[in-house]
């Protein structure tokens, strides 16, 4: 008795396994445009990526509240989330352009990771794959997460937000509502510490969601607003912490 064919049982493991498939095609698409990119030294397709560079590597040589007349301080702190990993890594290990692509393939490969995780909640795993891929092998998603922009940064953040506000969806319990709750916090602190209108958009629908999704909405509602109360002291120490750092 003959086995199955190869492609058939590559296509089991595939599906049996669909965020490390997509995991796996959406950081070697990433790499693969990132060294190019970097190889052929072509930063037109994202002129904007060298003020990105430029200020973390002023906030790691520590000259950024003077760089740009300001102007690079507040961009600085407008886009902390992104640029601030990319000044740490400038700070150990030198200003290379490479870390800012890393870090966008980093985050570009969780946002499909993460897409994929939030379909498996809702559709059959074949739909959840496709739609992992869908964002794994874009165009335009494979471009702004393999150059050095805060755009992958951005949709890794609102996709975790989305897995867990799936996740508020299910549950009964209020702790865990709470605890849910309080992950959104921290994305939305690194949503205004980053794009502030998107973070205002992400609060605007988690409340919706949270209000008016299915499940028991008593439980779930009074849940997240006794976390608020410990969160608030989170979402006013964070930005207190990081404002002080780079004035530091």
């Amino acid at each position: 008795m003959t086995g199955r064919p190869r492609c058939w049982r590559f296509a089991d493991k595939v599906l049996r396994h669909p965020v490390a498939t997509v995991a796996t095609a959406a950081i070697i698409a990433r790499t693969v445009v990132a060294a190019v990119l970097n190889v052929t030294d072509t930063w037109s397709l994202a002129p904007d990526a060298g003020q990105y560079l430029a200020i973390a590597e002023a906030a790691a040589d520590g000259r950024i509240q003077t760089f740009w007349l300001g102007y690079g301080e507040s961009l600085y702190q407008s886009t902390w989330t992104y640029s601030a990993p990319l000044a740490l890594f400038f700070e150990v290990f030198g200003p290379y352009w490479a870390f800012g692509q890393g870090i966008s393939v980093a985050f570009g490969v969780a946002t499909a990771a993460v897409t994929t995780m939030i379909a498996l909640r809702l559709v059959r795993r074949p739909y959840a794959l496709g739609a992992g891929l869908i964002a794994a092998l874009t165009p335009s998603q494979i471009l702004w997460s393999s150059v050095a922009l805060r755009e992958s940064t951005v949709w890794a953040i609102l996709a975790a937000a989305g897995f867990l506000l799936a996740r508020v969806a299910s549950e009964d319990a209020g702790r865990r509502v709470g605890l849910k709750t309080v992950g959104l916090g921290f994305c939305y602190v690194g949503l205004v510490l980053l794009r502030s209108q998107t973070a205002f958009l992400l609060l605007w629908c988690a409340a919706a969601a949270i209000g008016i999704g299915p499940g028991r909405r008593p439980v779930r509602f009074g849940a997240a607003l006794a976390s608020v109360d410990k969160l608030h002291a989170i979402l006013r120490l964070i930005p207190r912490l990081h404002f002080d750092s780079v004035a530091a």
